[in-house]
């Protein structure tokens, strides 16, 4: 039996007052789930599919912040943010209410790791900072498996130890300049618990 879920951003549970911010929030992040959750379940027919489109839209949304030109245009049309201080306002909105909610764990964590020998550009990494609150590393992609594995590390460590193998040593190497990782642990109560033999 095929099961679909659709994990929504946490904002909607947490954001209930419908400011201008809220609202951009709230229409970009549809639109980006249904648009991203189509594409995956269309890609994977036979297959249960659990996705958090937050997860993705975070880091995308971070670096539509450091593009330019046609890219920079794409990302945002496919975040629905209309512009940059838009999103900068909106992400910066979302992390303090996230970070305030009460009856939730929720870590979140950003980190950009950057090819030894290479900067970011310093606006861009101070509105990261601001919006993101990201972290910044340089690191030797050359070395792949060490890369990897301060990677994976940084990972389970803001996971709980739930996640343990985001990045394979393969994907890196001299032609990688740089990494995004956007990190999310979430645990809540819920009212009535799932029995194992539920279906969707």
């Amino acid at each position: 039996m095929k099961i679909t879920v659709c994990i929504f951003a946490l904002a909607a549970m947490t954001l209930a007052n419908g400011t201008d911010l809220q609202t951009v929030l709230k229409n970009s992040n549809d639109q980006f789930t249904a648009q991203m959750f189509n594409k995956v379940a269309k890609a994977n027919p036979d297959k249960s599919v659990v996705l958090s489109a937050f997860s993705v839209l975070t880091p995308l949304a971070q670096l539509a912040l450091a593009s330019v030109g046609e890219s920079h245009d794409e990302l945002l049309r496919a975040l629905g943010f209309p512009n940059d201080n838009v999103t900068v306002a909106v992400m910066t909105d979302l992390t303090r209410h996230l970070q305030n909610s009460k009856g939730i764990t929720l870590e979140m964590a950003n980190k950009i790791y950057v090819a030894d020998g290479y900067t970011l550009n310093e606006q861009f990494a101070a509105r990261s900072k601001d919006a993101f609150n990201s972290e910044f590393q340089n690191i030797n992609f050359l070395n792949s498996k060490e890369a990897a594995n301060t990677i994976n590390t940084w990972v389970e460590d803001h996971t709980n130890h739930r996640i343990k193998q985001l990045v394979d040593p393969l994907s890196l190497g001299g032609d990688t300049y740089s990494v995004l990782v956007n990190a999310i642990y979430f645990k809540m109560n819920v009212k009535k618990i799932f029995s194992n033999e539920a279906r969707l």
